[in-house]
């Protein structure tokens, strides 16, 4: 029985305490008296303590199941009459006839919609306390007719008893936001309540007697609902209920529309009615058609743009895979089995410790963001992919399934290599562009010292030759004198050649002639060494050396850049440390700034007049960096050049005198090739400092590179 502030009493049977609590929540915000068991021995005996109006029931529990308690209520009487609505996460359809057969009246599937759940334990609810309410008048009005047929008086209360239910009837489909229609076995409308009359634009007086497939059926759907309503209608069929299904139904003014029917047959007088209780889903099949709607584009958009997915369920095992993906790897056919080992047999074997690696920091990262080349396995073609993915957790945390995508990089990966090469000619050019300049320029330092070399040389050679006819006139003397003979002769003869040599000025010349050659042999052999060692050969690998030293050798090999229009001063850091360095690389970096330092200079010099300018450059340790900063007062970097001034081919210079290609260079070489950093600041007018920062350790993504990067 139901209280008074109580819509009924209903038993919930489940033996998970998640889906039962949740149940009886929902049940009691309705306003119902909610009795709970959690397995069905406990439901049984709920049961026969205090039976309830309808009875919510898990199919699958262990122990006694749903379908057995359904058995054991239809054993007895007292329970026979109780509506069960059967729950289930299994929408095998044979398990729902299964279900029907042993008297459930409706089957609800888990998870279950709120709305839905409370609309169906509302209708059948409903049709049981009519059923048993119509049923108990039936009863009484036969054993009234058989005890009191003469007494008018009670045949007037039984009539009013009916009337009364009738209205009560109404009251409640009326109520309903669900249309209620009750039909007769000639498919006559007996029955319409007020949501009937809004959904389908007839007015109960108007649709009153009428046939519900004339009406309401499209004319191409009405041969296969009149079969359908038959079955219902057919002799000993007994009562149905909770059969639910949907079908297109059709409004007054044409429109069609589909709506989900929840069917039950009733036998009232000796004659059978059928009750429908009608739902529009068009709202539903909307939001199912966007869906797929989403689901297309999303689909359209990923073969667009040629990336695979997938998904790797980690409760179960299951992997499912895009079929971009599957062609990525270059499979046929999509059946063909997937799993880590066959994602790990198409990886090119030099890339798969790295690979594993990366998988195994996913369980602390929960992504993965991989590079690796694959063989594909029809063509055998190696190709380059890139792999994304994240893992998910469940509603405890703990990790589900993992989702990504994969997409083919081969083409961008050929272009970066291309990329690399170009990169690489333009430096080459570039540095051969400055050893030809250099050359000249060296050719022209050593020219100066070998001409006065050369001059000199030839100075000693006629004084060796004066000296020599002096030491043979004296000889001459020593041999007369010897001899015994008179020397005299022999000896103003001596004299005669000693003053024609002008021995004094041998005697004080030739050791300054040989000093001079000396100091120009020391030049050109300076110059020489600082030009090989500015020409230290390419390495792929990054070596400790003296940063120091790699600016001095610079500064010497380009003397005759400079030296025209500045000063160069040099403050290095004497305790500057040995860090890792391409030193040929480096070379080419400094012989830039100083040679952009010593044009700029001159430009400046053009417009101020001045003599000369100065070019200062510092070195400095500052914790793990090194500090490099060229100066020069020259005219500085104009406004409007300063965000290009790393751009390769852009340059301030005029035409012919600058490729844009130098700082692109410089720039290259510092941040991609050593991991530092390079900036400027620049005043217009008075000139401009490169700065530049270099690690003391190799960042290992930087040494990483290096090899790729030759």
């Amino acid at each position: 029985m139901t209280t008074e502030t109580s819509k009924g009493t209903i038993l919930a049977i489940d033996d998970e305490p998640t889906s039962l609590k949740i149940l009886t929540e929902v049940l009691e915000a309705e306003g119902y008296s909610v009795q709970s068991a959690s397995s069905g021995e406990m439901a049984m005996k709920s049961i026969h303590a205090t039976p309830p109006e309808l009875i919510l029931l898990d199919v699958v529990m262990p122990g006694i199941d749903g379908f057995e308690i359904c058995r054991r209520l239809r054993m007895h009487e007292a329970t026979r009459q109780i509506p069960v609505i059967l729950l289930s996460a299994n929408t095998d359809a044979k398990e729902r006839v299964d279900g029907f057969k042993l008297g459930a009246v409706d089957f609800v599937s888990k998870p279950f919609q709120r709305e839905e759940l409370i609309a169906r334990v509302h209708t059948h609810l409903s049709f049981a306390r009519l059923q048993a309410e119509l049923k108990q008048q039936t009863t009484d009005l036969q054993l009234t007719n058989k005890l009191l047929q003469s007494e008018i008086a009670v045949r007037e209360e039984m009539a009013t008893s009916l009337v009364e239910s009738e209205e009560k009837f109404r009251t409640l489909a009326g109520s309903a936001q669900d249309a209620f229609v009750m039909l007769d076995d000639e498919d006559r409308i007996v029955f319409w309540n007020r949501a009937a009359a809004g959904m389908f634009g007839y007015t109960e007086k108007e649709i009153f007697k009428q046939k519900f497939h004339e009406h309401l059926v499209p004319e191409r759907l009405r041969a296969n609902y009149t079969k359908g309503v038959a079955q219902h209608f057919t002799a000993d069929v007994g009562m149905k209920i909770g059969q639910t299904g949907e079908m297109i139904t059709l409004r007054r003014d044409g429109t069609e529309f589909p709506a989900e029917l929840s069917v039950a047959t009733v036998k009232l007088h000796e004659k059978w009615f059928l009750i429908a209780v009608i739902r529009d889903v068009t709202g539903r099949h909307r939001a199912q058609e966007t869906l797929q709607r989403s689901e297309e584009r999303l689909n359209l958009a990923l073969d667009a743009a040629h990336l695979g997915t997938w998904d790797i369920d980690l409760i179960n095992g299951s992997v499912w895979r895009s079929r971009i993906h599957d062609q990525i790897f270059g499979y046929d056919s999509h059946e063909t089995e997937w799993n880590h080992d066959k994602f790990l047999e198409r990886v090119v074997p030099e890339d798969r410790h790295k690979l594993l690696e990366e998988i195994a920091l996913l369980k602390k990262t929960g992504l993965i963001n991989s590079e690796c080349r694959i063989i594909r396995d029809n063509d055998h073609e190696q190709r380059w992919i890139s792999v994304q993915g994240k893992i998910y957790n469940d509603k405890q945390g703990k990790p589900a399934r993992i989702m990504g995508m994969v997409y083919d990089i081969t083409e961008s990966k050929l272009a970066e290599q291309e990329r690399q090469a170009s990169e690489a000619q333009s430096s080459l050019s570039q540095k051969l562009e400055s050893v030809g300049r250099l050359a000249s320029g060296v050719a022209h330092e050593i020219n100066t010292p070998m001409q006065f070399i050369t001059d000199n040389t030839q100075f000693l050679k006629r004084a060796i030759t004066s000296l020599t006819d002096v030491l043979v006139a004296y000889q001459k003397v020593t041999k007369t004198i010897a001899s015994g003979n008179n020397p005299a002769e022999a000896l103003a003869l001596a004299l005669a050649v000693e003053e024609n040599a002008e021995l004094n000025y041998l005697l004080e010349e030739i050791p300054r002639t040989f000093d001079e050659t000396m100091s120009g042999l020391q030049r050109v052999t300076h110059i020489i060494k600082s030009l090989k060692e500015f020409s230290h050969p390419n390495t792929n690998s990054k070596q400790p050396a003296d940063l120091n030293k790699s600016i001095t050798t610079t500064i010497a090999v380009s003397r005759h850049e400079w030296k025209y229009v500045a000063e160069v001063v040099p403050e290095l850091d004497p305790d500057l440390p040995l860090i890792p360095l391409r030193i040929d690389e480096m070379n080419q970096v400094m012989l830039n700034l100083i040679v952009n330092a010593a044009h700029a200079i001159g430009d400046a010099l053009k417009l101020r007049g001045e003599a000369k300018g100065v070019i200062t450059i510092r070195t400095k340790h500052e914790k793990s960096t090194v500090l490099v900063e060229v100066e020069d007062n020259g005219t500085g970097i104009p406004a409007s050049a300063q965000a290009h001034i790393f751009e390769p081919f852009f340059t301030t210079k005029g035409v012919g005198k600058g490729t844009g290609q130098g700082l692109a260079i410089v720039r290259n070489i510092i941040v991609k090739n050593h991991g530092g950093e390079i900036f400027f600041t620049t005043t217009a007018g008075k000139g401009t400092v490169f700065h530049i920062r270099l690690p003391i350790s190799v960042p290992e993504e930087i040494e990483a590179s290096d090899p790729a990067d030759d």
